[in-house]
């Protein structure tokens, strides 16, 4: 884990996730990554039991830094996960979701 400012950031080798902005959240919030080799990626929002509710990104990508716009707005107030699949990697943040 690293500080970037005042913003978390997730590390592994290879891919990094950072905090999400604005979070707590009302409506949609903006998911950033970014990925030191290329691969394969599953960008996943999944509930608290782990039941996928939206797959943001799913496909093979280049090196470099990915903003990932989530719309919410369908969905009920509560905790949720949002969760960067690289390889045989996990990287997994909290998203509170206010309505």
């Amino acid at each position: 884990c690293r500080v970037d400012g005042d913003r978390f950031i997730l590390l592994n080798e290879g891919a990094a996730l950072k905090a999400l902005y604005p979070n707590p959240f009302s409506g949609s919030a903006t998911i950033e990554f970014s990925l030191d080799q290329p691969g394969n990626i599953q960008l996943v929002v999944t509930d608290l039991r782990g039941v996928p509710v939206r797959t943001l990104v799913n496909s093979q990508l280049p090196v470099g830094g990915y903003s990932v716009f989530f719309d919410a707005n369908n969905l009920p107030a509560g905790l949720y996960f949002c969760e960067l699949h690289y390889g045989e990697t996990t990287l997994r943040q909290p998203l509170v979701l206010v309505k």
